[in-house]
């Protein structure tokens, strides 16, 4: 339809002088486009195989101006529209579309006016199927489409909105549910959504909500007495809201069409005033009709709706093959072909069947006419019918029992009676009409007009009686769609139709794929098979003589040739091709009589036949002005003449493809000659380019050389120079560095002297620094062995009691108990391992250490008899030791020239009672030899006490049995008395038998060296004596002090003090001695 308008906006706009390509649609073509999609938005649904199926017969007729050609008008006639879809719909199908426009696309303000839901799933009559969208469409947006294509028919504000209007309201009547009521008959049920449905619905319709409710559950019977209302049971009541919501929409539907034809045709309605009267009344319009229908429909259940369809596309095609059929005849009479031989299937028996006397669509009405039938009723009455059983394509099936079968010329179509009945009775019921002519909307009321009184007929009342006394006027679906298909044939049957069939390439509405077997269903279902085979039984192919002979003339061409010379002779030169032929041959043979062409055509048949094997009248016959051949015949003489074609196009190949060869040769030749001789001069050039370069480069080469020689020779001169003057530098430096040799020798020679007087120093002070490991390293093993002798027996003593204390509490404590000592077993086998390696290793580190003293004792004895005969008194010097190391226990002075004693030979006593140097050594050395022998167990096994031989060197020194002191007497005291002891820190908590390391300390010293009095103590830096105890003594004053004061041994003994016991002790209190 578009196309149409288009082609005729098109035609009229360059009549009437527009550019070409462009013109400007008239207001009546934009509404003929913009009705299309308002008729598809009411009458279209989707089904199985179709997302935009229509659901009504459409018939459009196209007026055209016999003149201009301009698009005058149009009109539009519906068939059969789908009503049972708008109140039962399958899954996954869908209702018409302006339902789920309405509901998607509606504004806010008209969604609160006709209380619409947020989802189609608000509505029963939508909600039986899930399929609420269509991919690659919006609701929304067709919504918008479709209230524009209102707009552009002529549809004001106001009616739009009545429209969509009575559209809700069938929503709404969906949601009205019915129960049984106390009483007898249904009443709406009185739940919120039920209510709320109806008094939209009424409200909606422009009625009161008690008057709809009334109408849909009661009936009244007028009867000679009076009228007498019935109620309906809930399941009566339903159908009666399912029949009101058919009718309201299906006159919507027919309005809706009504007024598109007031918009479209103005050629008719002739709405451009008087003058546009004159004009449409003075011309004569042509038209063009478009017929868009439903096709043939063959589902696993088929309902009534299958049934009409079925039925018109029957008799389309009984059109068509009836159209088909005479268009042939006509064609072999005029060209005088038999053509008694050719038949067709003819599907009248089918059509007798379906709508004849006692067939299908009778039986169906009777059985409407009758409240209580069923479909089991209306089974048996299509299996007992005689007229159905007579005939071949009906049959009944036994399973299910109200299915029966129909042979139609696309295929056997299997149909279920369940709901033809209820889908049949198209009435209408007198409490709805009474009721929609009381309502307030004008549109509602325009849709229940009254209609005119039908003639007399099944339609109207019986045999012209008067009105028939019955609660409602009973008009059958089947009756319209016959009234219906009987005017549309009528309408056929005065045009002269053209066929357009629409295929779907495949089932899944899929871009780029073709079904063959799916297209193949819809060919045979479109009739198209049917005409195929219709045109293929008699001469498939036929054509003129001229083009005959131009397309076969290889299979013979000395009588065509002929025919096209004489047509030059007689004709002069070859006229120009004509637009009307396809080929300049054609229509030069064109111009030569029937007579002339015939014998050159009976010439090519006989031909053809002779290479076939078959005699020329199998093959077609000659008629008055075309040749008419069978389609097998026109395959093979084809294919003779493709072979023929071949075989002269492979000839005039091999000649063409020599002739190519032979100026493709030539023209290589030429070139190459040409390339060789271009080739050679640049050659040449080359040659000459190449030998001014080289002599070019020479000249470089020798310039470069020179440059490079001369390069050399002053970096090589550079070079000479730089060696020589480092070679005379490099003696300097000799010199200087022999020079500073001789100076570091002094340097070191210096060194070295200092360094065996330091190392002197310090052997001895290393000496007394170990005395002192050694005696802090005896004491600690001392206590740690008390220690470990009395702790497991304190720690046994313990656990013994907790155990003990705790046997009453069972086996539990025992095992802990067990656990514990074993725990304590393998801790302490594990610390005397432990300690006993490590005492092992310690033990032998100052053995070693020890021995080194001894050695270095034995040393400083006979250096110090020495230095004792040399005479002369100590001199305190300044220690080198104290200025290398900075060591802060290092007195700043010592003694100068101490190892020489006082005395001038060995034990003589000095002025001031001082022992000789020889006697204090042998002293100390007789000490350490009976400390060695007291250490050894003995012979009871117990280790003998220090503090028991701390005397001994004391009570056995030479030249000292009067009790002569050893040390002088000091110059100032430490603050302490004899028999006292410095302050001490608190004792250990946890082991309080032990003695604290920073407790009172017991005087190592031997008899008379601080044990029997006070000792002095000479200050760091200072030179006076204190009783700060951080300086370390120097090797003079410790053996100053050893020689006084030797008598008071026994008295340190007496007080219970401990004696001398090594030089290391003393060093360990720093005892210093002045000279």
């Amino acid at each position: 339809m578009a196309c149409l308008t288009h082609l005729g906006a098109q035609r009229s706009g360059s009549r009437g002088g527009s550019p070409e390509g462009t013109h400007v649609m008239s207001g009546v073509e934009q509404k003929i486009l913009e009705s299309n999609p308002l008729l598809e938005a009411f009458g279209n649904a989707k089904t199985l195989r179709n997302n935009n199926s229509s659901r009504f017969g459409k018939y459009v007729e196209i007026f055209f101006d016999a003149v201009t050609g301009a698009v005058t008008g149009a009109a539009v006639r519906t068939y059969l529209l789908e009503r049972s879809r708008v109140v039962a719909v399958n899954n996954p199908e869908r209702s018409f579309h302006i339902f789920y426009q309405l509901v998607y696309g509606a504004s806010a303000e008209d969604r609160a006016a006709w209380r619409l839901p947020k989802s189609a799933a608000g509505f029963d009559y939508l909600a039986r199927s899930k399929c609420y969208e269509l991919p690659g469409q919006s609701n929304a947006e067709e919504y918008e489409h479709t209230r524009r294509a209102m707009s552009h028919i002529g549809l004001s504000e106001e009616q739009q909105r009545a429209v969509l209007r009575t559209v809700a309201a069938v929503l709404h009547l969906g949601n009205v549910a019915f129960v049984e009521g106390s009483e007898e008959g249904a009443a709406v049920d009185s739940g919120a959504k039920a209510q709320q449905a109806l008094q939209a619905a009424a409200e909606l319709l422009g009625v009161e909500p008690a008057a709809l409710a009334e109408a849909l559950t009661t009936r009244q019977i007028q009867t000679p007495e009076g009228a007498i209302t019935t109620p309906l049971s809930a399941q009566a009541a339903a159908d009666s809201r399912d029949s009101l919501a058919k009718s309201v929409y299906s006159r919507l539907f027919d309005w809706l069409v009504a007024a598109v034809n007031t918009a479209v045709d103005e050629a008719h309605n002739c709405d451009g005033g008087a003058a546009s009267a004159a004009n449409g009344a003075g011309r004569r319009h042509l038209s063009i009709g478009l017929l868009d229908i439903y096709g043939f429909e063959s589902f696993e259940i088929n309902d009534l709706e299958q049934l009409c369809i079925n039925l018109t596309n029957e008799k389309l095609q009984q059109h068509f093959n009836t159209h088909v059929f005479k268009w042939e005849q006509a064609e072999y009479e005029r060209e005088g072909v038999d053509w008694s031989y050719i038949s067709f299937r003819d599907n009248a028996d089918v059509l007798e069947l379906l709508e004849g006397k006692l067939g299908v669509m009778d039986l169906l009405d009777e059985a409407c006419r009758f409240p209580k039938a069923t479909a089991e009723d209306l089974a048996n009455k299509y299996g007992s019918g005689s007229a159905l059983g007579a005939s071949s394509r009906f049959a009944r099936l036994k399973r299910p029992a109200n299915a029966f079968s129909i042979e139609h010329y696309a295929g056997s179509v299997t149909y279920s009676t369940s709901n033809f009945l209820d889908k049949n009775r198209d009435y209408v019921v007198a409490e709805h009409q009474a009721l929609m002519s009381r309502s307030s909307q004008p549109l509602v009321l325009e849709l229940w007009a009254p209609e005119p009184a039908p003639a007399s007929g099944s339609n109207g009342a019986p045999n012209g009686k008067g009105p028939s006394q019955s609660q409602f006027q009973f008009r059958s679906v089947s009756s319209q769609c016959r009234k219906q298909l009987a005017e549309l044939m009528g309408a056929l049957a005065a045009l002269q139709p053209h066929y357009v069939r629409c295929i779907k390439p495949n089932p899944a509405n899929a871009a780029g794929e073709f079904a063959p077997t799916y297209s193949l269903q819809q060919l045979r279902c479109g009739g198209v098979m049917e005409a195929v085979r219709i045109a293929c039984a008699g001469f498939a192919y036929r054509r003129p003589y001229a083009s005959f002979l131009d397309h076969f003339w290889q299979l013979c061409p000395e009588p065509v040739h002929a025919l096209r010379r004489r047509a030059a002779e007689r004709h002069g030169p070859r006229p120009p091709p004509d637009a009307s032929t396809s080929s300049p041959q054609e229509s030069a043979l064109a111009c030569l009589d029937i007579a002339e062409l015939r014998p050159a055509a009976e010439a090519v048949l006989a031909a053809a036949a002779a290479l076939t094997g078959a005699a020329p009248s199998a093959l077609g016959h000659m008629g008055h002005t075309k040749v008419f051949l069978r389609s097998t015949a026109a395959t093979a003489m084809e294919r003779q003449r493709v072979q023929a074609a071949n075989v002269a196009a492979t000839t005039i190949q091999a000649h063409y493809r020599r002739l190519q060869a032979e100026r493709r040769y030539q023209v290589l030749r030429s070139a190459v000659v040409t390339i060789q001789a271009h080739c050679r001069g640049l050659l040449a050039r080359r040659l000459a380019e190449r030998m001014r370069r080289e002599r070019a480069a020479a000249t470089i080469q020798r310039g470069w050389r020179s440059c490079v020689q001369r390069l050399r020779f002053l970096r090589m001169r550079r070079s000479a120079v730089a060696i020589q003057a480092a070679w005379r530098g490099l003696q300097v430096r000799r010199q200087l560095e022999s020079i500073r040799l001789e100076r570091a020798a002094v340097v070191m020679q210096t060194a070295w002297r200092c360094a065996a007087v330091r190392r002197e120093y310090l052997g001895v002070l290393r000496f007394w620094r170990a005395a002192v490991k050694v005696q802090a390293a005896w004491r600690g093993y001392a206590a740690r062995q008390l220690y470990r002798e009395i702790l497991p027996l304190y720690r046994a003593a313990l656990v013994c009691q907790r155990v003990w204390r705790a046997g009453r509490y069972g086996s539990v404590l025992s095992n802990r108990l067990r656990s514990a000592l074993l725990q304590y077993w393998l801790w302490s086998k594990a610390a005397v391992v432990v300690q006993k390696w490590w005492r092992g290793k310690v033990a032998r580190q100052r053995y070693r250490k020890l021995r080194l003293q001894q050695r270095r004792a034995k040393l400083l004895a006979a250096f110090g008899g020495a230095a004792a005969a040399a005479g002369g008194g100590p001199i305190m010097r300044a220690s080198p030791d104290c200025a290398r190391r900075g060591d802060a226990r290092t007195p700043s002075f010592r003694p100068r020239g101490y190892y020489a004693g006082s005395a001038s030979k060995p034990g003589a006593e000095s002025a001031d009672s001082t022992p000789g140097a020889g006697a204090v050594v042998t002293s100390l050395l007789q000490y350490w030899e009976e400390r060695q022998v007291g250490s050894e167990p003995s012979s009871t096994g117990k280790v003998p006490d220090r503090r028991a031989t701390s005397a001994s060197l004391g009570s056995s020194r030479p030249g000292t049995a009067d009790g002569q002191r050893l040390l002088g007497t000091p110059k100032r005291g430490l603050g302490s008395t004899p028999g006292t002891s410095a302050p001490s820190s608190p004792p250990d908590a946890k082991y309080p038998d032990r003695a604290a390391p920073w407790g009172p300390r017991r005087s190592s010293l031997p008899p008379g060296l601080g044990a029997g009095g006070p000792l002095l103590v000479e200050d760091e830096g200072e030179g006076h004596l204190s009783g700060d105890l951080s300086c370390e003594p120097s090797y003079g004053q410790l053996l100053d002090g050893v020689g006084t004061r030797a008598s008071e041994a026994g008295a340190g003994e007496e007080d219970g003090e401990e004696g001398f016991c090594s030089i290391a002790d003393a060093h360990r209190h720093h005892v210093a001695v002045p000279a």
